[in-house]
């Protein structure tokens, strides 16, 4: 799996141009990777992170005008897209979702983020979905941000066969080292890929640090940006190699004693 993941900064509540300019970094990635083969946003990409009322004015439909400008580049340019964005399901619902679109435009997964920070419960709906997609290049894992925290939900995301989780973010400064050790904690803990990307300047209070990266599924550090600054990354993922750690030195899945940890 040939990947890359974009970390920049996006305008709150001006959907329309973080469209635009996601649709630009697309083609300014395939112009860079010509291999690549899926490209991943951040969390609420689309809309810019923010937590505030205005969340409602900017929220759009799983099938709306966000997937569909989105679709048609992905169609175009033969190409798995994943971003995120507020997801409207009724007047009185949002949810903080990440989107996935296949190579032919059409939509492969819908995620709503399972575990809410305290602030994000004021104004998002939890999922309640575990989500893996059987896509043309891999079984892809889905989570967002804070869900990184919680070993459960990697450990059934890797259950239900993902081979790559990806976890777009929107990580405040002070936390860097919470966010890479966390991050790095659930690729190794269940031997998966784990692409996670960040964003980058101010949104209000919120100060974002960057530090995206992508990490192997022996923990190490595959791919990683500096602070602050906007960029594409890139890797390419051997699912081979993951098999023969598997079957070395992390045989964790194998050798977990399942009989004393059973509800």
């Amino acid at each position: 799996m040939n990947i890359a993941i974009v970390q920049s900064q996006y305008t709150n509540g001006n959907s329309q141009k973080n469209l635009e300019k996601m649709v630009e970094q697309v083609e300014s990635c395939i112009n860079k990777y010509q291999n690549v083969e899926i490209i991943l946003f951040p969390e609420l990409s689309s809309t810019g992170y923010f937590l505030t009322k205005e969340l409602q004015d900017v929220a759009d439909h799983a099938a709306g005008e966000h997937f569909q400008i989105m679709s048609a580049v992905a169609k175009r340019e033969k190409i798995i897209i994943a971003y995120g964005y507020v997801e409207k399901e009724d007047a009185n619902m949002i949810y903080n979702s990440l989107m996935v679109i296949n190579s032919k435009g059409e939509k492969i997964a819908n995620y709503r983020k399972i575990h809410l920070t305290p602030l994000e419960k004021e104004f998002f709906t939890a999922g309640s979905e575990i989500v893996v997609v059987e896509s043309e290049i891999g079984k892809i894992g889905l989570m967002t941000c804070w869900d990184l925290a919680f070993p459960d939900l990697a450990k059934a995301l890797a259950q239900k066969g993902a081979e790559v989780i990806l976890a777009p973010s929107a990580w405040e400064s002070p936390h860097h080292e919470p966010y890479e050790l966390f991050a790095r904690a659930r690729a190794i803990d269940y031997t998966v890929f784990i692409a996670t990307c960040n964003h980058i300047g101010l949104s209000n209070n919120l100060d974002f640090f960057g530090k995206s990266a992508i990490y192997g599924p022996d923990g190490k550090v595959m791919v990683k940006s500096e602070e602050k600054e906007e960029t594409i990354l890139f890797a390419s993922l051997d699912f081979n190699q993951r098999k023969k750690l598997q079957d070395s030195f992390f045989t964790m899945k194998a050798d977990f004693r399942e009989d004393l940890f059973k509800r």
